[in-house]
């Protein structure tokens, strides 16, 4: 699934296919691990869709702590102007 999304991020920042292919992929992730819930280990309809929001949840969770950590160390916030990589005037 993170290859999925690696490379469905990268083809529409590249302008490879149309921005309507995230959502797409979304779904197409949601019914995997449903699938995968409900076939792999045996469980019911009802079990198979209460697992899943509590993965749903989790991940959202580990998402979150994620960019956070991101924010943290400065990795991501920052406007671009201070990223660029200019050699001041001396």
């Amino acid at each position: 699934m993170s290859l999925l999304f690696i490379v469905v991020t990268l083809s529409v920042e590249s302008d490879i296919v149309p921005s309507a292919v995230i959502p797409l992929a979304v779904v197409f992730a949601l019914l995997q691990m449903y699938r995968q819930l409900r076939h792999a280990y045996h469980t019911s309809r009802l079990g198979a869709v209460l697992w899943l929001s509590v993965l749903l949840v989790c991940i959202s969770f580990v998402v979150t702590m994620f960019l956070l950590a991101l924010n943290g160390l400065g990795m991501i916030g920052r406007p671009r102007a201070q990223i660029s990589c200019r050699k001041s005037a001396a």
